[in-house]
């Protein structure tokens, strides 16, 4: 059967005019959130001491692997606006996000005309995916590799040798951000080994998943023989329990409720991934089977891990919005009676809000960012940047209380371009910490008021807002 060109070009279009338009909200302000400020110095301190290892706070790094501070490293010494040069390549993952979900849509069902175009129209008005797109973080790249996965895994199908592709996308995977995708890769081969074993005997599988793991490895290895850093942070294996920690306080369903809630058809497409088993009675039925597994199976584990956050559900995302597309075929084009037009209507809403929801969330972050309910305007945090970078000259520099008061070490390097370590001290160490050395520091005027009795001298070198750079003498 021929593929329809319209549909197809719809995709096309929504993919392109989403695409253009954070393009254009990524090129202005200050990058915003903890995560994006982590992904920038890194990326910087690449430029500055090779592409060995990742280097963070100028110290080689174990926490992420390397692959998107490479792309990142190349667009700086590149690209004269630092902001869209570390945002640049989130985008084109994004871009090629909606690309694999256009093959895969195809994949599953080529009958099924209008599945394409609702699969990318629900994937880019998805709130969590856009900001993933529109950040300087890892979290697209690998929503595009877990993408790109499930495709060669469906193609694997009918042709093994798709199973190298899948194999690329689990290595790529793992250097973007973490081996989630072989955590797929068990999902798919259990699915497919429970309806029968001829999975099992497939040569070009394991020789793949082989390969794949003797892949994964090399960076590992080689960090462990030259920088001497713990495997165990290499794999990740501590961030299921760091995250279970910090989230203790949230509910125990917050990944599934925050997929409903920030995504308003988050929740229809949940209960897609678990109806769509039961009334599809197509040729395809088997294809949206498995995918709505691997969606429940993601769910499933990750409540299970205890980690309540719903990033780790990002992968899934392409999924769910091609199964909610599924959804859309079945119960509003076919049926065409009154409760079907009220749910198109309804999806339709939905949907279509997830941008200028979107929007209010950028212009919301373009120059502040919100930590603990206190808005921190970040004109004045890199002014401060800048000060601290200016007078340091070599003398051990810190910011006192970052935490709670200050931002991330990560925004003031990057923002005052700094060439040397910068040092955290909480407000309660302060004292004893900084005692018999002249340093320069930087905090809230109610940090320095506390802070400023216990050193013989101290002068303000530069106050912006409600943030000071001072410097200590003994």
């Amino acid at each position: 059967m021929s593929i329809k060109p319209a549909p197809l070009l719809i995709a096309m279009a929504v993919i392109v005019g989403v695409i253009f338009w954070l393009a254009t909200q990524s090129v202005t302000g200050f990058l915003s959130l903890d995560d994006e400020h982590y992904s920038a110095e890194r990326s910087r301190e690449m430029v500055l001491l090779g592409f060995g290892t990742v280097h963070d706070n100028f110290q080689p790094s174990a926490t992420k692997p390397p692959l998107q501070y490479w792309l990142n490293a190349l667009a700086l010494e590149r690209i004269s606006n630092s902001l869209l040069a570390l945002r640049l390549w989130p985008l084109i993952f994004a871009a090629l996000t909606g690309l694999a979900l256009c093959w895969l849509a195809l994949i599953v069902d080529l009958r099924e005309r209008w599945l394409t175009p609702f699969a990318v129209l629900f994937l880019f008005t998805c709130p969590l995916f856009l900001r993933n797109a529109r950040s300087a973080t890892l979290d697209s790249g690998l929503i595009f590799f877990a993408t790109l996965f499930i495709v060669a895994a469906q193609l694997a199908r009918d042709q093994p040798r798709w199973w190298i592709l899948a194999a690329g996308s689990c290595w790529l995977g793992s250097l973007q951000k973490a081996p989630l995708i072989l955590l797929l890769w068990l999902v798919v081969i259990g699915l497919r080994a429970a309806r029968g074993k001829r999975i099992l005997r497939e040569r070009w599988l394991w020789f793949s998943l082989i390969g794949a793991l003797l892949l994964i490895s090399v960076w590992p290895i080689t960090q462990r023989i030259f920088f001497r850093l713990s495997l165990a942070d290499l794999l990740r294996l501590h961030e299921p329990f760091a995250v279970a920690a910090r989230r203790a306080g949230a509910s125990f369903f917050d990944a599934p409720l925050r997929l409903s809630t920030t995504w308003l058809c988050g929740g229809f497409a949940m209960a897609a991934a678990a109806i769509i088993p039961l009334i599809d009675k197509s040729a395809a039925r088997s294809r949206f089977t498995e995918l709505s597994m691997i969606c429940l199976v993601a769910i499933a584990l990750s409540l299970m891990s205890n980690t309540r956050e719903v990033n780790y559900l990002g992968p899934i995302i392409p999924l769910l919005c091609l199964l909610l597309a599924r959804g859309v075929c079945i119960f509003c084009l076919r049926q065409r009676n009154t409760i079907s037009v009220l749910l198109s209507i309804l999806l339709g809403t939905l949907s279509l809000s997830g941008l200028p929801l979107t929007k209010s969330w950028m212009d919301r972050t373009r120059t502040q960012q919100w930590k603990n309910g206190v808005a921190r305007t970040l004109g004045d945090h890199a002014a401060i940047a800048h000060a601290l970078t200016a007078t340091a000259d070599g003398e051990p520099a810190f910011v006192i209380e970052a935490d709670n008061h200050m931002l991330v070490e990560d925004f003031y390097l990057f923002y005052g371009d700094g060439h040397s370590h910068l040092t955290n001290v909480t407000l309660a160490d302060a004292p004893n910490a900084l005692r018999g050395m002249d340093f320069v520091a930087i905090s809230t005027a109610t940090d320095l008021a506390v802070v400023a009795p216990q050193f013989r001298s101290t002068q303000i070198l530069q106050s912006v807002g409600d943030v000071i750079c001072w410097n200590a003498r003994r």
